[in-house]
């Protein structure tokens, strides 16, 4: 979260910030890792949201 609160908008961002010279050498592993965490990281907030509002989850 911190990657993304310092303005990192694309998953390649937070890509190449957070893995530096992996990024390059095993991107489409590194692309991988992020996309899954990024999908995580949107389920929990909806989740997190319908706690919020008193709805069942």
């Amino acid at each position: 979260m911190t990657l993304i609160d310092q303005g990192a908008r694309t998953g390649g961002e937070i890509a190449e910030q957070y893995y530096g010279r992996i990024y390059d050498q095993q991107f489409f592993l590194v692309m991988s890792e992020i996309i899954g965490q990024l999908d995580y990281l949107e389920v929990w907030k909806n989740n997190e949201n319908k706690e919020k509002w008193g709805m069942a989850i």
